[in-house]
């Protein structure tokens, strides 16, 4: 797994109909984030013919104020819908889902007010623990050969 590619704002197309941002991507498609998404604090644009992902760069993403800064471990993972949460003094939820921090991203939001968290953990060591399981897995469904 790459890090996502990194792309300021300011290079997307904005589409006042859709309210989505566009930006080319090297499958002749585009990335594409809708502006719903941006305002709640997400930053990952999804291309939907070959899902490869963009890192969007925001002013926010720039000038992020942390509420705090708290370890990936502390979280609650959903594993149904793939989210870290962490409690949000408003009463909700901070969320972060596992596809942004396998892109590298490290700021959760909170759906409910403007609070932001960083998350801190390894990247590399993220993936590599989510990619032992299917290893251990495949060892164990190979079947020995015989001489």
């Amino acid at each position: 797994h790459l890090k996502a590619e990194q792309i300021g704002i300011e290079k997307f197309e904005y589409s006042e109909i859709d309210e989505v941002y566009y930006y080319p991507c090297l499958c002749g498609d585009r990335f594409e984030i809708y502006k719903s998404k941006l305002l709640a604090g997400k930053r990952v644009a999804t291309c939907p013919s070959c899902s490869r992902s963009a890192f969007v760069i925001t002013w926010h993403t720039k000038m992020s104020v942390f509420h705090d800064e708290v370890e990936i471990e502390d979280f609650e993972y959903d594993e149904e819908e793939e989210t870290y949460y962490y409690p949000c003094p408003c009463g909700d939820r901070f969320e972060i889902t596992k596809q942004e921090i396998m892109l590298g991203e490290e700021i959760a939001t909170c759906p409910s007010c403007s609070l932001v968290i960083k998350v801190i953990y390894d990247v590399e060591m993220f993936i590599a623990e989510q990619e032992m399981p299917a290893k251990i897995e495949n060892k164990a469904t190979t079947p020995l050969e015989s001489n």
